[in-house]
């Protein structure tokens, strides 16, 4: 099975989205360039993302939560997301010209298959 997905540390998405070849282009570029496997992702961009980097087609998810100089590559079958939500709450507030709100729930992932995911540490 192919991967789909490319989990990554705040650092390590930073290091990615920074490479550049030996003519200084973007690797990865948001705006697909020539010769290059960066994705043209203006246009494309939907609920969950606006324009990001796509590096070999995977979907990049950035948390903070990753390890340094960490990434895991897996097929998305291998995890699953579980989401209870309790409750949402919002206030109108006048001194940000906007709302606030406010969530509660539970939030839980669960390997289905750990022969699926592969990590990766950056040297």
């Amino acid at each position: 099975l192919f991967p789909t997905h490319l989990v990554m540390g705040v650092d390590t998405w930073a290091k990615v989205g920074s490479l550049v070849d030996q003519d200084k282009r973007p690797v990865f570029p948001a705006i697909g360039a020539p010769n290059l496997i960066g994705t043209n992702t203006l246009g494309a961009g939907n609920v969950t993302n606006w324009s990001t980097i796509t590096p070999l087609g995977l979907a990049v998810i950035v948390d903070s939560n990753v390890v340094a100089k960490t990434m895991v590559v897996f097929h998305a079958p291998a995890m699953e997301v579980y989401e209870n939500v309790r409750g949402i709450m919002s206030v109108e507030d006048p001194n940000l010209i906007g709302r606030t709100f406010s969530y509660y729930g539970y939030l839980s992932t669960f390997v289905a298959k750990a022969s699926l995911l592969q990590k990766i540490t950056w040297a």
